[in-house]
């Protein structure tokens, strides 16, 4: 290995979602791709993504419209929804700005063809478009935006693991350090993400007897953090997790480790590895709970990162793989219910969901697993909570070595 190789420690479940919304449907209308008079698919299908393609996260949104699309084209060429049939994406920007995000769902909406939305995975956005898509009775299948509250509507759907679900991964891991003291740089500006740090982290630290000694919130424009952390070097706790927005995360490392603190750094998977590139060294070592790695041992995820890579030339991030998994789950659904009609997507949304015994094979090409909830369902993999040491070779996930049976600090440096 070379010595320039950035490390960074992931832990890693393995868990993705495969949503399931529906307890019941009432009749919200027929429009969408619609079914031919003798209940053959339309011709072409149209589906809407609306995320961030510009502004601090647009990794997140340029990810999933690229697993989007490698979906869409395997469905396509596999023929999967009949000889003539075809699944095809049109990409809006949110740019970050939940008005914006209301903008381009409404102006989706008035195109009668438009049979679902790929929602966006900002919570803000995620929470101003809900009940755009809910009273135009149209399905919209959001990844991350794990806020509470969002999945209120039966046209409300997620494709992906809320970090709640699996954030435990990352305390248990901190409280196993024997980490007593926490400090918490929290991101105001993102609902899920102030949820994390400012609820669940200390709820879930409580047990364990690690307290959170200070926490500092900050909006998504703010880009020098010293201030705070002057304040956390002063005090010196065991452990920082920053549960901030996108570059901010690198951004804060490197003022944290430039200023002298020596401790455990934890974040969210929604920012690495792609906003911890900037950071370089100083971003070695930056633990955090994921829900795909590029290198989870199952024949399928190898066939989509090859796949994902032959057609971009490189390597998919969480969003892409999120996204990959929302787009097959909609192909399953109109396959199942033999109709494209918003409502008939959204009942093959929830029957495809409800069918445990099916979830591992056809809602989740990526991911295997059990099902929980009523909402959304979980896919755990078989090595839930391994530690995996990841390797970023300046742009992205290269390479990730599991090294299984170490202690919960077995980082390794060449």
């Amino acid at each position: 290995m070379k010595n320039n190789q950035r490390r960074l420690l992931a832990v890693t479940t393995f868990a993705a979602v495969a949503a399931l919304a529906l307890t019941s449907c009432a009749d919200q209308g027929a429009a969408g791709g619609g079914s031919s008079a003798d209940g053959s698919l339309p011709g072409v299908i149209k589906l809407v993504g609306v995320r961030d393609q510009t502004g601090p996260v647009a990794y997140s949104g340029i990810g999933a419209a690229e697993g989007a699309a490698l979906a869409a084209e395997q469905i396509n060429q596999q023929k999967f929804l009949g000889e003539g049939v075809t699944l095809e994406i049109t990409e809006r920007d949110a740019a970050f700005n939940p008005q914006l995000a209301a903008s381009e769902v409404t102006a989706a909406l008035a195109d009668p063809a438009t049979a679902a939305i790929l929602g966006p995975m900002i919570s803000s956005e995620a929470l101003a478009v809900a009940p755009i898509a809910q009273n135009a009775g149209i399905p919209i299948v959001f990844t991350q935006s794990g806020v509470s509250g969002l999945l209120t509507g039966n046209m409300h759907f997620r494709a992906s693991a809320p970090t709640s679900s699996y954030f435990h991964l990352l305390t248990d891991h901190i409280a196993a350090s024997g980490a007593k003291t926490v400090n918490v740089l929290n991101s105001s500006s993102n609902p899920t993400f102030n949820e994390l740090g400012k609820k669940v982290l200390p709820d879930l630290l409580k047990p364990a007897g690690v307290e959170v000694t200070q926490s500092f919130e900050f909006e998504a424009n703010v880009s020098d953090f010293q201030a705070s952390v002057s304040k956390v070097v002063q005090e010196n706790p065991d452990a920082v997790v920053l549960t901030l927005i996108g570059p901010q995360v690198a951004t804060a490392t490197v003022q944290l480790r430039k200023s002298g603190y020596k401790g455990a750094i934890y974040t969210l998977s929604a920012v690495v590895p792609n906003a911890l590139v900037p950071a370089g060294k100083d971003g070695e070592g930056v633990i955090y709970a994921t829900t795909f790695s590029v290198a989870q041992p199952t024949e399928n995820v190898k066939a989509f990162v090859e796949a994902f890579k032959q057609k971009f030339g490189h390597e998919p991030n969480l969003f892409a793989a999120e996204a990959y998994d929302q787009v097959w789950w909609i192909g399953r659904a109109i396959k199942e219910s033999g109709s494209a009609t918003r409502q008939g997507i959204a009942e093959g949304l929830t029957k495809v969901g409800n069918r445990a015994s099916w979830a591992p094979r056809d809602s989740s090409p990526l991911r295997r697993g059990t099902m929980f909830g009523s909402k959304e369902s979980l896919w755990s993999g078989t090595a839930p909570g391994n530690l995996w040491s990841s390797i970023s070779f300046g742009a992205g996930l290269s390479a990730v070595y599991n090294f299984e049976g170490c202690t919960p600090c077995c980082y390794r440096t060449c």
